[in-house]
């Protein structure tokens, strides 16, 4: 999530979106956001994601 949207406030806020999947945070999210992966340590991986499961449960926002 790009939190600088939230801090620079809604008139720098282009845009958002949510994501509707099983461990995912509800809230719309500002701006921007990255898919990144993580093993049992915490140390960053490849993600295990299917890019088409997550294209179909994103709803996205843009503010006109």
């Amino acid at each position: 999530m790009d939190e600088e949207g939230f801090i620079r406030g809604e008139q720098y806020i282009v845009g958002g979106f949510q994501l509707n999947m099983p461990n995912c945070n509800p809230s719309v999210l500002a701006n921007n956001g990255l898919i990144l992966g993580a093993n049992a340590d915490g140390e960053s991986t490849d993600h295990n994601c299917d890019i088409d499961q997550i294209r179909a449960n994103v709803k996205w926002f843009v503010k006109k």
